[in-house]
């Protein structure tokens, strides 16, 4: 449920993930659990409002991953379903899902085409 800015009432929101005929699209999104590291790997991010990010950089570490998500640990409060870029090989977006025990759940929005490297780079993936 949310209050949208400029809506009188609470609404349910719904998460699109297909369409079916005729165009029988659908997203492909594990929406899987990001595996925990064995290691923090720090980031810098900034917040977005619109199309605009903030020049204010913020620190904190990756401490969990998944193909379309991450665990960001930061002692930044960050707003649920607020929207985010993390310098992780290029801009990173991604929008703040939920608040867990081990940080932010982050899913991508999108992801930078350096983004495969910088994760060898950090010593992620192979």
């Amino acid at each position: 449920m949310a209050h949208p800015k400029g809506v009188d009432e609470t609404i349910k929101l719904y998460q699109v993930t297909g369409i079916d005929e005729p165009y029988n699209i659908r997203i492909n999104s594990t929406n899987a659990v990001p595996a925990k590291l064995s290691h923090a790997v720090p980031v810098a991010f900034c917040l977005v409002d619109g199309k605009h990010s903030e020049d204010q950089l913020r620190y904190g570490g990756i401490v969990g991953l998944a193909d379309d998500a991450a665990i960001l640990d930061t002692e930044h409060p960050l707003d649920i379903f607020g929207n985010i870029r993390i310098d992780a090989g290029g801009e990173l977006y991604g929008k703040v899902m939920e608040k867990s025990d081990e940080g932010y759940i982050i899913r991508f929005t999108s992801v930078p085409s350096g983004y495969r490297n910088w994760l060898r780079v950090v010593g992620i993936k192979e």
